[in-house]
Formats: structure tokens, C-alpha cells, sequence
């Protein structure tokens, strides 16, 4: 939490992402180039605890701390069933596509996940804004700031908006009462 707190969640999402593709073309190298010394096995072995050391940083656990951020509290449990749901969906999908993967790629086979963390390190970049030390309506204004989405304004008085709208001017309260008084409403 406390690293959370000090880099923010915008920075370690990008950077986990950003490191983990980086690790993996070097796994890939790795796994291409073993046979050439003896010393790139224990290499490739550095490059999948630091994939697994990337992902836990940012990836991994930021983005059920950014799903509490971006809604309210009454949209919060059905937020986390969704994201819950997706999570277990696409680690459903890892883990049954993986084998047919490498069977058709080889050692070229982490390149699909450092193209798919790629990939989202800059839709992340362009799209997440930073949430640290943000109340939940900021960040809903720099979402629509980005996507030129502008929330409506406060609403205001009907008769107000109305008088506004037929270009009357707003009577005063106490000729309004005059008036009454002397149409015999009161």
C-alpha cells in the first residue's frame, strides 16, 4: 500500500507493463539463443521471476485498487464482480491457449504477451489518468475531460432556467406578491 500510495497507480500499472515486456523479448532471446553458452538457461530463469516481479508491482494488484476508485459506492460491488469475472476469464484463457501457443510458435511464444503488455501499456497511457490523492468526482472529470465528455451542470431552478430560456426577467418576490394581491389571488 504504501508504495501504491508513494509512486501512484498510473506510474506502476505503465512500468509493470512496460518491464514486462521488456522481459519478455529478453526470455525470448533467451530461449532462442540456449543451446549457445551455458550460462542463458539461468538467464531465462532471471527473466520469468522478473516477469512475475513486474507483474505483482503494477498489474497484478493496482487494478482492483483503481476499481474501488473509479465508482461509487453503490456501483462498487457489481464493478468487482465484473472485473472479478473478467480476471478469472483471461487467466481461464492463458492457461488453455498457452499450450497451443508455444506448440505453434516455439520459443517465439512470449512475444504474443510482450505485444498484449505493449499494447497496454499505451492504452493505459493515453486513456487511465492518475487517481492518487484524487476524490472519486476528479476522477470522473478527467475521464470526461479525455473522452470531451463534459458532465451536465448543476441543476437549478426550473422557474429560473425557464425565465432564462423565454428571455422574461425574473420578477421580485415582493411585486409578486403585489400582484397577487391585486388580482384578488390571495
Amino acid at each position: 500500500g504504501l508504495v501504491i500510495e508513494r509512486l501512484g497507480r498510473r506510474c506502476l500499472l505503465i512500468g509493470g507493463f512496460g518491464l514486462m515486456t521488456l522481459f519478455f523479448g529478453i526470455l525470448t532471446v533467451t530461449l532462442t539463443l540456449q543451446d549457445h553458452a551455458p550460462w542463458i538457461p539461468y538467464l531465462s530463469i532471471v527473466c520469468i521471476l522478473a516477469i512475475i516481479a513486474s507483474f505483482c508491482s503494477g498489474p497484478g494488484g493496482i487494478p482492483f485498487v483503481l476499481t474501488g476508485e473509479f465508482f461509487q459506492q453503490s456501483q462498487r460491488p457489481a464493478a468487482f464482480i465484473v472485473a472479478g469475472t473478467v480476471n478469472w476469464l483471461s487467466n481461464f484463457a492463458v492457461g488453455l491457449l498457452f499450450p497451443f501457443i508455444q506448440k505453434s510458435l516455439g520459443t517465439y511464444c512470449f512475444l504474443v504477451f510482450a505485444a498484449i503488455c505493449s499494447a497496454g501499456a499505451l492504452y493505459l497511457y493515453f486513456v487511465l489518468p492518475e487517481t492518487k490523492n484524487r476524490t472519486h468526482a476528479e476522477i470522473s472529470q478527467a475521464f470526461a475531460k479525455r473522452n470531451k465528455a463534459y458532465p451536465p451542470a448543476e441543476k437549478t431552478d426550473s422557474a429560473v432556467t425557464d425565465d432564462k430560456a423565454t428571455n422574461r426577467p425574473k420578477p421580485e418576490a415582493s411585486s409578486t406578491l403585489d400582484n397577487y394581491i391585486k388580482s384578488g389571488i390571495i
